[in-house]
């Protein structure tokens, strides 16, 4: 269960990185001037241009949801082996107190 604790791990701090990158697309020019006008446009985004801080935030959703999914089939493979490790069990109890307690040797 250690990749799959890493894994949430991961997911949390994604999360929390989402919200960091989105109060960056937030910023405002340190002065009104052209050249600060446009770096802030390239950076913060403005006038339908996400800028880089939104195409990070972008980038940051992209990989949190490659990690939820990878989490969920994770979760998923791990019931799977659990369940098929019980049902296993619960055959070979089956077949050992059928045939008297183990395997005959010929």
């Amino acid at each position: 269960m250690g990749m799959l604790n890493q894994a949430k791990g991961i997911r949390d701090d994604l999360w929390a990185m989402i919200f960091d990158a989105e109060q960056l697309t937030k910023m405002k020019p340190p002065a009104d001037e052209p050249a600060s006008k446009a770096f802030n446009v390239l950076a913060a985004g403005g006038g339908g241009n996400p800028g880089a801080f939104g195409y990070g935030v972008g980038h940051i959703k992209r990989e949190h949801g490659y990690v939820d999914e990878l989490i969920k089939r994770l979760e998923d493979a791990l019931h799977l082996t659990h369940s098929s490790d019980e049902n296993a069990a619960t055959d070979m109890n089956k077949t050992g107190s059928s045939n008297g307690g183990g395997f005959k040797r010929s």
